[in-house]
């Protein structure tokens, strides 16, 4: 049996999602079935507990239902104990299973199970974390079907795709937690603008996460005031090792009572115990919340705060509204001088983290690029927000990063404490233009993400990209943040130098602006032009002998070498502790250390950036990694080579049967170039009007049977018809006849190839897996210094086009084309005189 990944049940569920939801909108349907998914993990919690409560451990289904019966009150108190909820035998979900086996599942079982649960929950000590769980399921509406036969047929397809997922293996490997924030994840995709409700791009969230990680030495509690999913809180407990995550609070608020909903089902999925997890349903602008348990009417304050709340939200709508109720005597604004602009609730969600931030803590929000550079009351806020120093660091993200809204945004990073600390700048960083394309949206890459956050991590000032901006600089630009103001773009203008286009000859400062080429080959560069007056070389070689003697050049070729041994080096130590690699080995937690150890590694001074051998393994884990360490981790790396995911036969193929593998592409090459000789002569013969209505109809080829026989055309007459018949059958015949080889060699090689991995020795698979893995590695690496010199030369090559041609030279050609030109009017009138 294969082995199954995590990633391949992330996949099965989403087909299953995308399947069965038909056209229910995104955003709707997730609420089924996640909660119905969420359902089934309560169903396997109450199986497991009763299980070890009552030492049953055989047909433990029936069991329960037997003991509820006898003493059911004594058996619901235990688990209402132990778990902090149950659910009822006759309301379990593989009660529900077994109702739609036997064609007796109605949608009121599902109804009253909701209902009675939550009765159940009412005396319960974690009674809030489980209340109204299912409150935004109404499984009577009419967006799950037009009447009730076709809402009980779409319920009975979601409960079967939860059927035959074990939840408690699942939770013990976060595989559970990780499957229902993957689902969050594709339906926030799958929802456009209304994802904004509920999620947060993994790669915001990254950054979020690690910024705050990073910038505080202990993290006990963490609060997300716009809580969403919770995949922000979730995102920050991935960075932080289990011994901390065991004492760790999880604190949110959420307006949006499904996403409340979701919020809770979440953290629980993620393991996450009841008493470590405090969820409020409620509006955080109207209401200040939470307060400290052990100290009434005083704010409670967390170690780390994290928050992605609606951008320029409008906090005036209503009667009653938030900003109705608002006033500089609020605790959360009374330190700022001024509200948000009713219409504009940005630094009122701000200034309410901020509040409840503890004084050694530190915050990351987003929020809309005008936070920056607004006026009026926002610009009175953020001027009392740097007068006290709060504002720790700001990143300028991408555009187009959320699926809710195009326009850029900002993470401000804030701390309390950092006159204590005498920190006195803040860090501005324009991380706008490092991303990538996917499909409509932009996306952080790893190498991306690792650059923000080692940059305020270290708080690192780099041209074109970071800045570190003191307190009186920002205080002459009028306390006006916005980031083309301290970091300027280092996008190079096209110039032309005026002497250099009047007489020739490449600029030296232009040549002296290749910083890769001078710091690394600095003597053969040089040695390849002649200088032809003060300050203007002219290239004494051609293109590819200049690169070709920078490519030789001592120091670049010692340079590659040594990037070749540590690279080497790096896939030898990685290679073995990949393959050794077990289930008590956190998956993230090697991934971020293999990652790192090529930032440092595999770089080279001025020439290759860390963060560039950094992508590249993270590449290496997205497309075989995650998915292989998984298998080796289940299985051992013997077992999960019989999984053809892990070694597929190409591979086999290509390294142990070379010669009938070239055979088969060599007779797959003949095929294509006899299939294309065929459609060119059939396109040309469809051209000839001669042939229509005897070879073609229509532009189209006439049947075998319909078209005429060469016994029945004269030679004479028909030479170009017997020329095209005799032609389309010779190549026909050849495509037949390769084709049926093709089959012959490649049902040979098939055999050949599964009898070889079914006989795979420890060696066999070891070398194949490192083949698979690394194989192409080292060209990547080398690839990396490669690109940078190929890039400057390239430059090179444009100077050297751009200030070949003289004023003088362009002159002269002019005057040429002139004097042809005159010569040309001059026939012309000649030959008018003549007539």
């Amino acid at each position: 049996m294969a082995i199954q990944t995590k990633q391949d049940l992330y996949e099965k569920l989403w087909d299953g999602a995308e399947q069965l939801r038909g056209s229910m909108d995104a955003s709707k349907y997730k609420d089924y079935m996640l909660g119905i998914m969420f359902y089934k993990f309560l169903s396997d919690k109450t199986l497991d507990a009763f299980s070890r409560e009552a030492e049953v451990f055989d047909d433990v289904y029936n069991m329960y239902f037997e003991a509820a019966e006898n003493d059911g009150e004594l058996i619901y108190d235990e688990l209402r104990t132990s778990l902090g909820y149950y659910v009822q035998p006759q309301d379990l979900y593989q009660t529900w299973v077994k109702k739609i086996e036997e064609n007796e599942f109605e949608v009121a079982d599902m109804q009253n199970a909701f209902s009675n649960f939550q009765r159940n929950v009412q005396d319960s000590p974690n009674r809030q974390d489980f209340d109204g769980l299912f409150s935004s399921l109404d499984v009577n509406s009419p967006d799950l079907g037009k009447d009730l036969n076709q809402r009980n047929k779409n319920l009975r397809a979601l409960v079967k795709l939860f059927a035959d997922l074990d939840m408690n293996e699942l939770e013990k490997t976060d595989v559970l937690g990780d499957a229902y924030e993957y689902l969050v994840g594709q339906f926030g995709m799958e929802s456009g603008k209304k994802a904004g409700e509920f999620y947060t791009p993994r790669q915001v969230s990254e950054v979020m996460a690690q910024i705050v990680t990073n910038s505080t030495d202990k993290i006990k509690s963490i609060y997300d005031p716009t809580v969403g999913s919770g995949s922000l809180l979730l995102t920050v407990s991935k960075h932080m090792t289990n011994d901390e995550k065991k004492v760790l609070q999880y604190v949110g608020q959420e307006y949006n009572t499904a996403t409340y909903n979701l919020t809770r089902m979440n953290l629980l999925l993620h393991g996450v115990q009841p008493d470590h997890m405090t969820i409020n349903n409620g509006d955080t602008l109207r209401e200040d919340w939470p307060e400290d348990p052990d100290h009434p009417q005083q704010s409670r304050q967390f170690d780390a705060v994290v928050m992605n709340p609606p951008y320029s939200y409008n906090w005036s709508k209503g009667d009653d509204s938030a900003y109705e109720n608002a006033s500089l005597t609020d605790p959360r604004f009374q330190d700022y001088e001024a509200l948000a602009p009713k219409t504009k609730a940005d630094f009122a969600f701000l200034e309410h983290g901020l509040y409840h931030l503890d004084n050694d803590g530190a915050m990351a929000i987003v929020l809309p690029h005008g936070v920056l550079f607004r006026g009026g009351d926002e610009g009175t806020i953020r001027e009392n927000l740097i007068k006290k120093n709060q504002i720790h660091a700001i990143v300028g993200m991408p555009a187009g990063l959320f699926t809710n809204t195009g326009i850029p945004v900002v993470v401000i990073v804030l701390k309390k404490n950092r006159i204590n600390n005498n920190d006195n700048e803040v860090l501005i960083v324009d991380a706008s233009k490092g991303f990538e394309k996917d499909g409509k949206q932009n996306k952080l890459r790893e190498k991306d993400i690792a650059k923000i956050v080692d940059t305020i991590k270290y708080r690192t000032e780099e041209t074109g990209y970071s800045h570190l901006a003191s307190l009186n600089e920002i205080k002459e630009n009028e306390y006006n943040l916005n980031i083309p103001r301290y970091v300027e773009s280092i996008e190079k203008d096209e110039v032309y130098d005026v002497d250099g286009i009047l007489h020739g000859g490449i600029p030296a400062y232009a040549i002296k602006s290749l910083s890769v080429l001078n710091n690394i080959a600095n003597d053969t560069l040089w040695n390849d032009f002649n200088e032809i007056r003060e300050g203007y070389l002219k290239q004494s070689v051609s293109d590819s002998e200049l690169k070709s003697d920078i490519f030789s050049d001592e120091n670049v070729v010692n340079l590659k070498k040594n990037l070749e041994k540590a690279t080497d080096d790096f896939v030898d130590a990685w290679f073995e502790k990949l393959i050794k690699s077990t289930e008590s080995d956190r998956i993230n937690d090697i991934k971020e250390e293999m990652t790192e150890d090529a930032k440092n590694n595999l770089s080279v001074k001025d020439v290759v950036n860390g963060y560039e051998a950094y992508q590249v393994v993270a590449n290496l884990w997205e497309k075989y990694l995650d998915r292989d360490v998984d298998m080796i981790q289940q299985a051992g790396l013997e077992k999960a080579s019989n999984n053809g995911d892990l070694i597929p036969n190409d591979l086999i193929e290509t390294t142990f049967f070379t010669d009938q593998t070239n055979k088969v592409n060599e007779l797959n090459i003949e095929f294509n170039d006899v299939d294309s000789e065929l459609k060119q002569l059939v396109d040309e013969g469809a051209e000839n009007e001669s042939f229509d209505g005897i070879l073609f109809e229509d532009a189209k080829l006439l049947p075998k049977n319909k078209l005429p026989k060469k016994s029945n055309l004269i030679e004479s007459d028909d030479a170009e018809v017997i020329e095209f018949l005799d032609k389309h059958a010779d190549l026909t015949k050849q495509k037949q006849a390769l084709n049926k080889e093709i089959k012959t060699v490649q049902v040979e090689l098939n055999s050949l190839v599964e009898d070889k991995a079914a006989s795979l020795t420890a060696n066999d698979i070891e070398m194949l897996v490192r083949k698979k893995w690394f194989g192409t590695f080292g060209k990547n690496i080398e690839q990396l210094m490669n690109d940078a010199l190929d890039s400057e030369l390239a430059e090179l090559k444009k100077l050297n086009e751009q200030y070949s041609e003289t004023l003088t030279d362009i002159q002269q050609e002019k005057q040429l084309l002139e004097s042809s030109f005159l010569e040309m009017v001059s026939q012309l009138v000649k030959g008018d005189t003549h007539e």
